[in-house]
């Protein structure tokens, strides 16, 4: 198992040997010092910790799995620990590298460079969705319903025909980060004043998107292609305080004692059939536009008629066992051990080496890389 020793200085790292692995780091970018990452939230980062410790406690159900351990901060660590256990799946839940969130593709390209089988989405997927305005954008290409959104990395650069209302979130970040209840702006100046608060506090390229006033989904997919839809999930906004906007925002995920995260809940979505076949056949479109692999969740809102727009993508999604995509197979009567394996089964599929799967007589030895940011 792959994880991350950037968040607790006492865990092990692994130490820097050997040229080669020096070279290919660098030749893949490895991240110099922390100083060059942007640092990430350590709530949600020792989140991922215990992400990891529940994944390896399911894997470890398996008496056919063997799975080993080892600390990551650098590119090279990775390629360090590829290298000398040689798994036969990597089970990837690395989301940075050195505290910075767009390392996350750079540790898939290390996986695929060395031939790994690795769980998940790929390197071409992970840097895509990363880029919140590219996905935007790809998806809008395909002919498929997205908010009009702008790019900017100050307010000089906001265009005029902004639509308002508007949410104004980072590019470049997940799990809400730089999200809270400010975000959405009813007018031009109350959105400079909102991407000069990014600016000097996560940092740019910022994205000043249309906010769709609606219901809020979550649709988790598991599968390589086709990918299959889990039962459909919808944020219960019912109990946000008055003025708050209905809205996941870094408090709502992370903060426990905050009222916008008493304020929200996962539920089972209970659409009209009409409004049910188009989100699943937006999601089918959003799967097969950026070839998502293993398992994803896309969130999307419906406007006042109805009318689904994807608001984000997130391959390779929170897969903890209280997280959404653990619900959705619950409802789906898959158990998170269960889930689990699937995932690791799908990687073996993607790589047409379904023969190391249950019963084939060679064992499946899981690896997890795994995100712990901060010191």
């Amino acid at each position: 198992m792959l994880y991350n020793s950037d968040y607790r200085p006492q865990t092990p790292t692994l130490q820097n040997s050997g040229d080669d692995d020096g070279e290919t780091a660098r030749a893949l970018g490895e991240p110099r010092s922390r100083a060059e990452g942007r640092v990430q939230d350590e709530a949600a980062r020792a989140d991922v910790a215990n992400v990891a410790l529940a994944v390896a406690q399911a894997l470890a159900r398996r008496p056919q799995c063997t799975v080993q351990l080892f600390p990551v901060r650098r590119v090279s660590d990775v390629l360090r620990a590829l290298r000398s256990f040689v798994p036969d799946v990597v089970f990837n839940l690395c989301e940075s590298l050195l505290s910075d969130a767009r390392y996350e593709p750079v540790v898939a390209a290390v996986q695929e460079r060395l031939g790994a089988v690795f769980t998940g989405n790929g390197p071409r997927v992970l840097r895509l969705c990363l880029d919140k305005y590219a996905c935007n954008q790809a998806l809008q290409r395909a002919g498929l319903m997205v908010p009009r959104s702008a790019l900017v990395d100050s307010g000089r650069d906001l265009p005029s025909q902004v639509v308002f209302p508007a949410i104004v979130k980072p590019n470049r970040e997940d799990g809400s980060t730089g999200i809270h209840s400010g975000s959405v702006v009813q007018d031009r100046d109350q959105s400079l004043a909102q991407i000069e608060h990014l600016r000097h506090t996560v940092g740019g390229p910022i994205i000043v998107q249309e906010y769709i006033d609606g219901r809020e989904l979550n649709v988790a997919v598991l599968g390589n292609q086709p990918v299959q839809m889990l039962p459909l999930a919808e944020i219960d906004f019912g109990s946000m305080p008055t003025g708050l906007p209905h809205i996941v925002s870094y408090a709502a995920k992370w903060d426990l004692d905050s009222p916008e995260c008493s304020g929200t809940r996962v539920v089972a979505a209970a659409l009209e059939p009409d409004v049910e076949r188009r989100v699943r056949r937006l999601v089918r479109g959003v799967a097969d536009a950026l070839d998502l692999q293993g398992y994803a969740r896309v969130d999307l809102r419906l406007d006042h008629l109805g009318r689904p727009f994807v608001v984000d993508v997130n391959p390779n999604c929170d897969i903890g066992p209280t997280g959404g995509m653990a619900l959705a197979a619950a409802r789906a009567d898959l158990p998170y051990p269960e889930l689990i394996w699937t995932v690791v089964q799908l990687a073996l599929q993607r790589q047409d080496l379904s023969s190391l799967a249950v019963g084939r007589g060679r064992t499946a030895r899981g690896s997890c890389a795994v995100d712990r940011a901060h010191p």
